[in-house]
């Protein structure tokens, strides 16, 4: 989880935490930043959950030795818009050996800038390398490659489905 404040994400977290099956080895959970889960826990859960606060990781390697050092069967991206994580997450889990790695979509993509209009050289060069192009470029590859390193991706409404679909 990536958010700092208590929300719905949290929320769905602690659903999700309250559905899992008992097991001898404690559920993990690794927030970025603060902390928002422990305290909305009940007793039981406190006691078969361990919530760990890290630093965001930047880098690829960072990415990775998270993921190998806690060493999990299953992963969650809780997402609060598709570039809440960088595409070299989901890679990072994937090669580190977690079987399993789900994304939770909550909101859509980013509305697309405005189309650069005009038929000069300077509007033409915008159109493949401005704010738009960029913007496609990170938004679509983005979500293409976390796609394929996910096993699953779970969008909270039909809105948000058809948003990633297009």
């Amino acid at each position: 989880s990536k958010e700092t404040d208590f929300g719905g994400i949290e929320r769905h977290v602690l659903e999700l935490l309250r559905m899992l099956p008992n097991s001898p080895e404690p559920h993990v959970v690794i927030c970025f930043g603060k902390d928002s889960i422990s305290a909305r826990m009940d007793k039981e859960q406190q006691a078969r959950t361990i919530v760990k606060c890290v630093e965001e990781p930047r880098l690829f390697w960072d990415w990775f030795q998270v993921f190998r050092k806690s060493a999990p069967a299953v992963v969650i991206f809780c997402s609060h818009s598709i570039l809440s994580f960088p595409w070299h997450a989901p890679i990072a889990s994937l090669l580190a050996g977690v079987h399993r790695r789900i994304s939770i979509q909550y909101f859509a993509p980013p509305p697309l800038p405005p189309p650069v209009e005009g038929n000069s050289l300077r509007n033409g060069l915008r159109r493949w390398f401005g704010r738009r192009a960029r913007h496609v470029a990170k938004v679509k590859w983005s979500t293409r490659i976390s796609s394929y390193a996910c096993n699953a991706t779970v969008c909270v409404c039909g809105a948000v489905r058809d948003a990633l679909v297009r």
